[in-house]
């Protein structure tokens, strides 16, 4: 199990998760590709995501994982 934000601001696991795998589902192939997606309000409404960390947040989040 992921564990949440321990500062209570932070993001969620989910808010990691979902952005990354919407990503590589529609072919995508960099973190950098994530940029693109937080401007598209539209679609982020429609995949049911609120907001979208930055792609350097990600891939921090990614390497503290493993």
């Amino acid at each position: 199990m992921l564990e949440g934000p321990k500062s209570g601001r932070g993001y969620e696991p989910r808010e990691f998760v979902q952005p990354v795998v919407w990503m590589l589902h529609a072919g995508g192939r960099r973190l950098e590709e994530l940029r693109e997606l937080r401007v598209e309000r539209e679609v982020l409404e429609r995949l049911g995501l609120e907001a979208i960390p930055d792609a350097g947040t990600v891939g921090d989040w990614l390497r503290r994982k493993g």
